[in-house]
């Protein structure tokens, strides 16, 4: 139902005019009639008590028309909507408005305005990109380690240590195998001093110790000779002056006098045989 019929209605119940008053008392005396209820009319068919109440009536609708002038319709229309009567105290609550959409936008309502005012929630800015880091500084590249000094030249360290020793700059070495030994030199033959190479290669101080060792058989040779004696002879001459061996004793006798550290024949010997020894070293015959 439309909220003007309401209001319409809500005003005819609280404040009766005075046509609607006369009507009602007409209706409670044809009541009265038919009750057969004798009761004081006055020329115009009232009784004086329902006259009386009409008047009543009629006086409080004056007063609140009174007291309310706004709900008193004009003569001519108006093109603007008349306020809605204010409800009497007794008057039923309208209803509550509808609670908004969840959805929809706030509006603010604002005096003289011709459409709401939409109040848009803040838009929060957008972050600011982050700056770009610094370029990381990377240290200078370590220079490269400088090459490691060449390994010595083994043979050659042991050919100039051969230059050392008495009569060892004519002397030469050829490095190969002399039949298994460490070294070794053909007697009679030449002054070449044959090295072990698969067993010396880089251990010169054991190199060293050999030709030692072997520089004395290149001085039996140059002994022999000398003197023009044969093998055989020459061979017992040393083997009665170092009991036996005398070949290989004599040479490791005159590898310690050099300062060998290490001999594999005989280590000790007697006065006698280390002079017999500086004898051969002199390549004569002792």
């Amino acid at each position: 139902m439309a909220p003007d019929d309401a209001a319409s209605r809500g005003t005819d119940r609280r404040v009766p005019d005075a046509e609607t008053a006369e009507r009602t008392a007409a209706g409670r005396t044809t009541d009265r009639r038919a009750a057969g209820t004798a009761v004081d009319r006055d020329g115009n068919g009232l009784s004086r008590a329902d006259l009386a109440w009409a008047q009543r009536l009629t006086a409080q609708a004056e007063a609140w028309f009174r007291a309310h002038p706004e709900a008193v319709p004009s003569a001519e229309p108006s093109s603007s909507p008349s306020p809605s009567p204010t409800p009497s105290p007794t008057a039923e609550a309208p209803p509550e408005a509808a609670a908004p959409e969840p959805d929809e936008p706030a509006v603010t309502k604002t005096p003289g305005a011709t459409k709401p005012a939409v109040v848009d929630e803040p838009v929060a800015p957008e972050p600011a990109a982050p700056a770009p880091e610094p370029p990381v500084e990377q240290p200078p590249a370590e220079a490269p380690p400088e090459p490691a000094p060449a390994p010595p030249d083994y043979r050659a360290e042991a050919e100039a240590f051969l230059d050392t020793l008495p009569g060892g700059a004519t002397a030469t070495i050829e490095w190969g195998d002399p039949n298994g030994h460490l070294g070794g030199v053909w007697i009679p033959g030449s002054e070449t001093i044959i090295l072990n190479a698969a067993r010396l290669d880089g251990r010169l101080e054991r190199t060293k110790d050999v030709l030692r060792h072997e520089i004395g058989h290149v001085h039996q040779n140059r002994a022999m000779a000398a003197a023009g004696v044969s093998l055989a002879d020459f061979e017992a001459r040393l083997d009665a002056l170092f009991d036996g061996q005398g070949i290989e004793r004599s040479a490791d006798a005159i590898a310690l006098l050099l300062g060998a550290g290490s001999v594999r024949y005989s280590s000790s010997f007697t006065d006698a045989q280390y002079d017999a020894a500086r004898t051969l070293l002199q390549d004569r015959i002792p």
